[in-house]
């Protein structure tokens, strides 16, 4: 089966088999340490199997043998088996092989042993032997780059991530959301999202899985990062970042802060969305209807309601659309 018009994929997934090994014992995971003291960074990719970005512009990283000027620098795949079996032919790819991986992070005590939580638990200890976490993902729409900066309730973890979005300075769209009914994402799993601690996370959606624009910001937020906390030389940085096509603008606007108050999470077999909403759109009117489950009409709660990650795949107990506030 063909990819849906317009989504015709103008990148592939990288080779991953040299780095199978890993540095200490664990597949697809690098650490790089310095041998000094400073900030312990986790850069990753491929959460889902189907989002290449993150893993061209990490697998370009890791082609320097980016050894840090001081603390560590880790570059991990998070799942690479869906990301092997992301051939080309499936119209959105392979996220999976069992489950979302980016919902199981609340489940470590349970006995489940699918594919994504065995790999969950391997990844376990990185998150609680880092401070920071850069989390490179790719949506099904192409919509403008955002940064999921944390949980709205915990005020002093999404502090945390707040910094680090401004001090990255890019993506300049910023959501914070209550998180997701399924399940808890790497993002929000543990230390992110602690009252105390230091650790701080950003998910990035770089663009739409399939866009040559989405790997341009990968390298971008990657550079970003590195230079934000000194961890290579300046040369280093750009010489990586000139590696991936340039950004159709250089000029970055003022960062916003939207927070996702409303999660609609679908109540029956039957829900569809009024219109073909793709994200970003701004609904200007409260009362207007954006979805039915069932019989239920679903409505915008405020004026300018910012829509955010509409499900193209509505299953019951799913999270259907997110509706947002500019702060």
């Amino acid at each position: 089966m063909g990819k849906p018009d317009p989504y015709i994929a103008e990148i592939a997934q990288p080779d991953l088999a040299f780095w199978r090994s890993g540095s200490h014992g664990t597949p697809y995971v690098w650490r790089f340490d310095s041998g000094r003291p400073g900030p312990r960074v986790w850069l990753n990719a491929l959460t889902h199997g189907n989002e290449a970005c993150g893993a061209l512009a990490l697998t370009a990283l890791l082609r320097r043998n980016p050894v840090p000027l001081h603390g560590t620098l880790t570059i991990s795949f998070a799942n690479p088996a869906a990301a092997l079996r992301s051939s080309g032919d499936e119209p959105l790819g392979v996220r999976c092989i069992d489950e979302d991986l980016n919902r199981v992070w609340g489940r470590m005590a349970d006995r489940s042993r699918t594919y994504e939580m065995l790999r969950a638990r391997e990844l376990r200890p990185l998150a609680h032997d880092c401070d920071v976490l850069l989390d490179l993902h790719a949506m099904t729409h192409p919509t403008e780059p955002l940064a999921i900066i944390g949980l709205i309730e915990r005020k002093a973890a999404l502090a945390r991530s707040r910094a680090l979005a401004e001090a990255i300075g890019f993506p300049t769209l910023l959501i914070a959301d209550a998180g997701h009914a399924s399940g808890v994402r790497l993002r929000d799993y543990g230390p992110f999202a602690a009252d105390t601690g230091n650790a701080a996370a950003l998910l990035v959606e770089c663009g739409g899985w399939w866009e040559a624009r989405s790997v341009s910001v990968a390298f971008d937020v990657v550079a970003r990062t590195l230079a934000a906390f000194a961890m290579l030389p300046d040369d280093v940085i750009d010489t990586y970042r000139s590696e991936a096509p340039p950004l159709a603008s250089q000029i970055v606007p003022r960062q916003r802060l939207v927070e996702a108050v409303h999660t609609i999470t679908i109540a029956t077999d039957q829900f569809r969305f009024a219109e073909d909403f793709r994200g970003d759109e701004v609904i200007p009117n409260a009362g207007t209807v954006i979805a039915w489950d069932g019989d239920q009409a679903i409505e915008t709660p405020f004026d300018s309601c910012f829509l955010m990650f509409p499900t193209t795949k509505p299953q019951k107990g799913a999270t259907a659309i997110r509706l947002g506030r500019f702060v």
